[in-house]
């Protein structure tokens, strides 16, 4: 069968478009292979950097953590060795003195012996005392007198205070008026609804009074009962207002009245109270005292009391809320004879030792007395170094101490090694510094796991 050109043609274009379809065919899957690998490699690309940029914040965050504590722990230990070093040198001077002391003591007990042997005692102290070193610890007493700014008030040189709560004493808060904060507005409100008021400065007994540190009331007639920290026999009554000039701020009290808690009666049952004095007033005066006395009747200065009641009765301004800053209760404390003493002394009267091994028993005790006090004095002072570098170093971990409340560090004298810690200082933690030390504890925490679920929401877009 012959074959037309034409139709020759056809089928020659036909075969060559089915070659061409073949081979585009062909070209294709080597093409749509290499799409879809280049997804799978781009998606494990993109997992590996996500998780690359959650593992990086972590790495930073631990970092940033570790190198913070080695930064506490290196100064903690440079502040450790610096009171070691102090500790030390003053240690050195206080056994010298202590020798010196124990041969006068041992000297008044036994006068016929320092007659006896007068040489011996003189050369002993001649190989002891060391000029140099001498000098260098007075140096370092004069460095340490120098750094107390805040004078403190020795209890030698004044009338005993029974309404130091440093001492024990406290605020009767059933028997006392409903207290407020000193604060005004948001703050003042937010302690006043959760009870975080702190009104007990009015028993803390100090040289410096700083503003909105007080017990305040709204009542018109405000009573303030005292717990004091001894039976007393009460002398007078003294208050003191924030420090003032010219004129007296007017929610200062003005005139108040002191009851008494049961004359004679040292139970805490007592409900009978006397009034002991009337018209007490804080006024202005030519000297501008701070603190007034108010004088006890004295037929009633030799009766015991523990508890005594204030009513204010008008305040400087006749505004509606009365703050008291500081009360003092002066008194001849009543020493009752602890059981253990009582019981020492009738074992020392019926034991058989002679006078001269009572003498020294005495001074055995006298002894152990001073070395317990110097190492109570060295573990206050190395609290109250390490409690002043937190202060001025680590802001945030010092509010949240406890020691830093007001009764711990004036009870501790720390005041003459930190002064800002005592002017700053809290009557407890307060409801701001405990969210404010949880919040920046907790915090970095938090945002971290915040920016995980983030970027984790992130992924799943």
């Amino acid at each position: 069968m012959d074959i037309k050109p034409k139709e020759q043609t056809n089928l020659v274009g036909e075969s060559m478009s089915s070659i061409n379809i073949s081979m585009n065919k062909g070209r294709f899957s080597p093409n749509k292979a290499n799409s879809s690998s280049g997804l799978w490699s781009q998606w494990i690309r993109y997992q590996v950097k996500h998780y690359m940029i959650l593992e990086g914040l972590f790495l930073i965050s631990i970092l940033f953590l570790l190198i913070n504590s080695y930064n506490v722990s290196t100064q903690n230990h440079k502040t450790n060795e610096m009171i070691s070093n102090l500790q030390n040198r003053v240690a050195f001077l206080e056994n010298q003195l202590n020798i010196s002391t124990n041969f006068e003591t041992f000297n008044e007990i036994y006068p016929e012996k320092e007659e006896e042997k007068p040489i011996e005692k003189k050369v002993v102290i001649e190989d002891i005392e060391e000029p140099e070193t001498a000098n260098e610890s007075i140096s370092v007493q004069e460095n340490l007198s120098t750094s107390t700014p805040i004078p403190v008030i020795s209890n030698d040189s004044v009338p005993f205070n029974a309404a130091d709560i440093i001492l024990g004493a406290s605020i009767d808060y059933d028997q006392s008026s409903q207290v407020i904060s000193t604060r005004e507005g948001f703050l003042g409100d937010v302690e006043n609804f959760f009870g975080t008021v702190q009104s007990d400065y009015v028993l803390l007994d100090r040289h410096e009074l700083p503003l909105n540190k007080a017990w305040c009331s709204l009542e018109k007639y405000p009573i303030l009962t005292v717990n004091l920290a001894k039976p007393i026999r009460l002398n007078s009554v003294s208050y003191q207002h924030s420090k003032w000039n010219g004129t007296i701020p007017v929610d200062a009290p003005k005139l108040y009245e002191i009851m008494v808690s049961c004359l004679a009666c040292l139970n805490s049952n007592c409900e009978k109270w006397e009034l002991v004095a009337s018209n007490c007033e804080y006024k202005m005066t030519d000297e501008e005292n701070q603190e007034q006395n108010c004088t006890i009747v004295e037929k009633f200065n030799w009766y015991p009391i523990n508890k005594i009641r204030i009513r204010f009765v008008e305040n400087q301004g006749n505004v509606n809320k009365t703050c008291a800053y500081l009360v003092r209760v002066y008194g001849e404390p009543i020493e009752f004879e602890k059981e253990e003493e009582k019981e020492e002394k009738e074992k020392d009267s019926k034991s058989q030792m002679s006078e001269e091994e009572r003498q020294i028993k005495q001074l055995e005790k006298i002894m152990n007395e001073k070395k317990k006090k110097k190492e109570k004095e060295d573990a206050i002072l190395q609290h109250c170094t390490q409690l002043k570098w937190f202060h001025d170093n680590a802001r945030v971990l010092y509010n949240a101490k406890t020691e830093k409340n007001c009764v711990p560090l004036y009870s501790k004298n720390c005041c003459s090694v930190c002064p800002e810690c005592c002017l700053e200082c809290e009557m407890s933690l307060g409801l701001y510094n405990t969210l404010l030390a949880l919040s920046i504890l907790f915090g970095p925490t938090l945002i971290i796991i915040g920016l995980y679920f983030v970027l984790r929401s992130f992924q799943y877009m």
